[in-house]
């Protein structure tokens, strides 16, 4: 039998990710489609404060390595205020007596900033100390949603995919960010990075497609998934429903629909009917035009779609440059105004 999403000998391979962006906008697909690794997958890389706060024992070797630098901060820092102190008042050197209040209020930043991290780390193992086990029902129709220290504490095991889960004949595949395991479960697990406002058909689709792979490739039960929170332990479970299951197939012969009309006869996907999708969305987003900083297709580059802004500098975006218009994206907005 002929399986409908077959891909081409000439199709280049599409990650979860990218899919995902051709749900939220065929646009915003196309921008993401090829630009990256096979099957990377483009999620937010956290921030300098973040802390691993779903995994207990990462999170334990988190204020391991937070008590260290304190002690570190603590015994270098005074140890240079003391020696350069000593150097000022043997000297009488004013611009030493400088230095050394910059060196103290330096190393006082710093110890403050590990103290907070510390305490807040502290504030999270207490949490996991508390929690108490509940074991949601993986085959429920409905969303559930759950406190993930007790997920853990019912007897998930958190672990981190070796690898991309990929299926040749597709030439599609992902690489969730961690697997719940329990029994013969595999349940795909991705962080939710950007602020979050409520599920969305793209995250559906995503979750539905993780699944699919995994069931493909390992033949485990996979009948939903998790979406996390990166500072926050309410977790979301989704169910991986029939219905889910043709919305993931529906999207991905639509984008495959898609890539050819775009490559093989030019052809663009219209502009979103709601502007709202293009307000936050990074591939509309305006970066001041510089010489030599350009998007490609196909490693060709393209032309630039700039606009000049209030401030008589030059704008352009990817998806601007792609399609030949200027996105109506919030900063483009602000930019364009004068009054």
């Amino acid at each position: 039998m002929h399986d409908p999403l077959q891909a081409r000998p000439d199709d280049q391979p599409l990650s979860v990710y990218a899919l995902t962006e051709f749900v939220f906008c065929p646009r915003a697909g196309l921008c993401t489609y090829g630009q990256y690794e096979e099957f990377e997958e483009r999620d937010m890389k956290p921030s300098a404060t973040y802390l691993p706060i779903h995994d207990q024992r990462e999170l334990e070797l988190k204020l391991k390595k937070l008590t260290q630098q304190f002690w570190n901060v603590l015994l270098g820092g005074g140890m240079t205020t003391l020696l350069v102190g000593l150097m000022a008042w043997v000297s009488g050197w004013i611009l030493l007596w400088g230095a050394t209040a910059g060196v103290a209020a330096i190393a006082g930043f710093a110890l403050v900033d590990r103290i907070l991290l510390i305490v807040k780390t502290l504030g999270y193992l207490q949490i996991w100390k508390e929690a108490a086990g509940r074991l949601p029902d993986p085959n429920s129709s409905k969303i559930q949603y759950v406190h993930w220290c007790e997920l853990m504490a019912a007897g998930f095991q958190l672990t981190q995919p070796q690898g991309a889960y990929s299926f040749e004949p597709w030439k599609f595949g992902g690489k969730p960010w961690r697997l719940l395991e329990y029994g013969s479960l595999r349940i795909p697990v991705f962080m939710h990075w950007r602020p979050w406002k409520d599920l969305r058909p793209q995250h559906f689709v995503r979750i539905a497609a993780y699944c699919r792979l995994i069931m493909l490739r390992e033949g485990f039960e996979s009948p939903c998934g998790v979406i996390a929170m990166p500072d926050d332990y309410q977790a979301i479970i989704v169910p991986c429903t029939p219905q889910t299951q043709e919305d993931f197939f529906a999207a991905l012969h639509a984008a495959r629909r898609i890539i050819r009309d775009y490559e093989e006869r030019n052809l663009f996907p219209d502009r979103p009917w709601d502007e709202q999708r293009c307000r936050g969305c990074p591939h509309g987003e305006p970066i001041p035009l510089r010489k030599g900083d350009v998007f490609s297709r196909n490693h060709v580059p393209l032309p630039v779609c700039a606009f000049k802004g209030k401030d008589w500098r030059k704008y352009h975006s990817h998806c601007g440059d792609r399609f030949r218009w200027t996105p109506p994206h919030a900063k483009t907005k602000q930019l364009r105004s004068r009054f």
